[in-house]
């Protein structure tokens, strides 16, 4: 459980029990594989500093979290004997999605150079174990359609059939169970509005996120404040159109003059394709 998306006040709570150990010990294969739940948190733990990292906007705060840490931890689940098969396709899964940027037709490294072929071609396999995985064990494949889903775009695969299973997926998860995958969803959908030039679902989009419907707590509040201070960016770059400007404004009028617009681009780092014009393919 997230404490109901208090990923913050989670991360610390979690980082205050690790501490105490040594690292090397204490996510030694051994430990994973013995110790009661340390994997589980040891995941839990990876999941809040990368939503952290993505919705956080202090760089101060992000300067204590780096994904290249979390990608070795997420190694060390997968690669322990006897894994609990739920967690080795959850960190599978998390690991195909934050190892790359991965945009429409475009892949790129965390450095922001071209991926090789081989991590393009080693995500793919790794997300389709995650979904055979969580096939044969009958456990959602929401988040392991999810990693598919960016390869699929990376690699300018067909997609509908694609983003069919994920929605499919996400009808049966609670998303203040799982709040990682509750943020990367929103995001897709975010980026899939845009990109199909479609108001009603953007600013339905604006609304879940304003109303805290899409994860509670914490990680409610940084998703609503970045999203109203990205979609307020937007409005003026030359890629809104006339008919977008308009559903923004009404739909953010009244938080215009309380919030002062800071852009980064920590949101479009979240999402599918950063600075994507809309209805651009």
């Amino acid at each position: 459980m997230y404490y109901n998306g208090d990923v913050i006040t989670l991360w610390s709570f979690l980082s205050d029990i690790f501490h105490q150990y040594d690292e090397r010990e204490l996510y030694s294969s051994s430990a994973l594989s013995s110790v009661p739940h340390l994997a589980h948190l040891l995941l839990r733990d990876v999941e809040c500093g990368i939503l952290i990292t993505s919705l956080v906007q202090s760089e101060e705060v992000k300067r204590s979290f780096t994904v290249q840490r979390y990608l070795e931890m997420l190694s060390r689940i997968i690669t322990t004997p006897s894994i609990d098969p739920k967690l080795k396709a959850r960190a599978l899964a998390i690991r195909v999605i934050e190892q790359c940027h991965w945009y429409s037709g475009n892949v790129l490294d965390l450095d922001k150079n071209p991926a090789s072929q081989e991590i393009k071609e080693r995500s793919l396999r790794e997300a389709q174990e995650a979904i055979e995985i969580a096939k044969q064990c009958s456990f959602s494949k929401g988040l392991s359609e999810i990693a598919l889903y960016n390869v699929h775009n990376g690699m300018s695969r067909p997609l509908d059939d694609c983003w069919i299973r994920v929605c499919a997926e996400a009808e049966s998860i609670k998303r203040g169970d799982d709040v990682y995958f509750a943020v990367k969803f929103f995001a897709k959908r975010l980026v899939r509005a845009f990109q199909n030039a479609d108001v009603t679902k953007l600013k339905s989009l604006v609304a879940d996120c304003e109303d805290n419907q899409v994860v509670g707590g914490e990680c409610g509040r940084l998703l609503t404040d970045l999203m109203q201070q990205q979609l307020l960016s937007i409005q003026d770059s030359p890629g809104c159109s006339s008919e977008v400007k308009m559903a923004l404004k009404t739909v953010l009028r009244q938080k215009t003059d309380s919030v002062h617009v800071h852009p980064s681009p920590a949101l479009f780092d979240l999402l599918d394709r950063p600075h994507c014009r809309l209805g651009e393919n």
